[in-house]
């Protein structure tokens, strides 16, 4: 007897076999059990995901002897026939050979003649997508009106391109792509019953390479048991496929990470001599960052992704070395290194320099970092200024040394520089400020500069000695950062202009929970006014510069 490869002997003989597919069968078999099966029905879908399967247990179980049962006998002629594809009253076209009006008229003529011996005449089109337009014209008014003893299966996987006119007398049914995991326990079935050894982490990786089509999948072990002998090892499935081991793509990018260039190149270089596709490589090294952003960012990381276990732990300690800005950053380039790859003639040049950007990524700093770090200078600044004002003796002050964490450098020196100091106003001044003039400077900045309103709408006021304190609250550090030295001359004109004393103004971070209770998120109005005005902020701009930095996001 000759040998029948797995895809074939294991294909779905009953609805329970068929697999991932739960919806469609469970509307099939209670469509027979309630009598209510129409004429013509649609499957759709990507290849090897059981349409033409369930179009075959369909008519099986319409033509059983035992019949009509959602349950076929597989064991009377009928079911037989149909199974070995030798039924006459189940006829299965190949749509891409039988594609002309010529073909359709032959079936128009042939419909009208009743089965010769099964209950329905069962007419089972696949890549039904591929008739012509006249065939469809022709096959129309058959399809609306057909015999009582007649049925069409179409199965598709471009549905876009059925006409319409044929799509709405039918009944359509969309195929989802088999899942990793209903996969992998399939094939573990598989070599269960063909006696074969294999190691779960083998079966996983085919599970996944098959792109949820199972046909593909036994495809893929099939043709890796006549490598193996029967003995299924993960090193030899990576070398007769020439996967990408994930292990290998971690490896990477934690040499791109420490920029350990020697190995690094050398790697590439054995890939590419090894006759790797590196194209392969990049796509996946772009599904490796799209895995570190998802473990990073979700809760329940390991249900989103497709990896095996000890993989997934690998990466999930690799996920917590980038922010999740440079992680999508990372993604992006990757992605567009992918996608130039198809015009590109050396693509071991374009991985090089691939790793080259994203070490520069792993190593830049974002918007955020550069707000902590100006911070942390401006309080360096103020604490140098307070110590050099206090009154101690000189012999002390000779004695102090710097702390090195605080030390500024000519740039940071000149940018701090041109933030002067405010003069300080009488005591008498600011009690002349009430509640209804800052209500009022408020809403003239909500007509003239929305980006300090949506600021400061949230603030109270306090008297602190001779300043007046716009307070903050606890959860609106941000806008407080935000408002540079300018800002403050700026709400100090603002207040001038409305009959309000010449005040100095400090923005201070509420240590109590006083504002909680009146909090209101302001954050999208802050950043659709932040995108059009930060662009033009001096301060920033000079801290770009300084830092070598770059604006990657700007958020709340």
């Amino acid at each position: 007897m000759s040998y029948l490869v797995l895809a074939r002997k294991w294909r779905p003989q009953k609805f329970k076999d068929v697999v991932g597919q739960a919806h469609v069968v469970t509307t099939l078999e209670n469509a027979i059990t309630m009598n209510r099966v129409a004429h013509a029905y649609l499957f759709s879908g990507s290849r090897g995901i059981g349409k033409t399967s369930i179009a075959r247990i369909f008519a099986k179980a319409l033509n059983c002897i035992q019949g009509p049962t959602s349950t076929p006998c597989n064991q009377c002629s009928h079911c037989e026939e149909i199974a070995s594809g030798t039924s006459l009253d189940v006829l299965e076209i190949d749509g891409a050979s039988n594609r002309g009006i010529d073909q359709v008229r032959e079936l128009r003529e042939n419909v009208k003649f009743a089965p010769s011996s099964s209950r329905f005449k069962i007419y089972i089109i696949d890549e039904v997508h591929m008739l012509t337009t006249e065939a469809f014209n022709a096959l129309l008014k058959t399809l609306e009106e057909p015999p009582s003893h007649i049925k069409f299966f179409f199965a598709t996987t471009e549905s876009h391109r059925v006409p319409s006119t044929i799509l709405s007398r039918c009944q359509r049914f969309d195929l989802r792509k088999i899942a990793t995991g209903d996969i992998f326990e399939h094939l573990k079935k598989i070599v269960i019953s063909e006696k074969v050894e294999a190691d779960e982490k083998t079966l996983f990786r085919v599970a996944k390479e098959a792109d949820g089509s199972l046909r593909d999948a036994e495809s893929l072990l099939d043709q890796l048991i006549s490598f193996s002998g029967g003995k299924l090892r993960y090193e030899e499935a990576i070398q007769i496929f020439g996967w990408i081991p994930r292990e290998e793509v971690i490896d990477f990018v934690d040499e791109v990470k420490d920029g350990d260039w020697e190995s690094l190149f050398s790697l590439i270089k054995k890939m590419d001599g090894e006759g790797k596709d590196l194209a392969f490589f990049i796509g996946e090294l772009s599904a490796h960052f799209r895995d570190l952003l998802v473990i990073q960012l979700a809760s329940k990381g390991k249900d989103l992704i497709e990896l095996f276990p000890e993989e997934f732990e690998k990466a999930k300690i690799q996920s917590q070395i980038f922010l999740k800005d440079q992680l999508l950053q990372m993604l992006d380039e990757t992605l567009e290194v992918e996608n130039r790859l198809k015009q590109s003639v050396s693509k071991r040049s374009m991985l090089e320099a691939l790793s080259v950007q994203l070490y520069l990524i792993g190593h830049s700093q974002t918007l955020d970092q550069l707000i902590i770090k100006i911070e942390a200078l401006r309080h360096s600044k103020r604490v140098s200024g307070v110590t050099r004002e206090s009154a101690v003796s000189s012999e002390v002050k000779k004695n102090i040394l710097p702390d090195p964490q605080l030390e500024e450098t000519s740039e940071e020196e000149e940018l701090f520089e041109s933030l002067e100091k405010e003069p300080e106003k009488s005591e008498d001044e600011v009690e002349k400020l009430n509640f209804n003039q800052w209500q009022k400077v408020l809403e003239n900045f909500a007509q003239k500069q929305p980006l300090i309103h949506a600021y400061l709408k949230e603030t109270s006021l306090r008297k602190k000695g001779n300043t007046l304190q716009v307070v903050f609250p606890q959860d609106k550090k941000f806008s407080l950062e935000a408002l540079q030295k300018e800002q403050r001359v700026v709400i100090q004109d603002e207040v001038k202009k409305i009959g309000g004393p010449q005040v100095s103004i400090e923005f201070v971070l509420s240590t109590s929970k006083e504002l909680e209770g009146k909090s209101i998120s302001q954050k999208e109005e802050v950043k659709s006014v932040l995108a059009a005005s930060i662009q033009d902020d001096p301060v920033l701009q000079k801290a770009l510069q300084m830092f070598e930095g770059k604006i990657t996001e700007i958020k709340r």
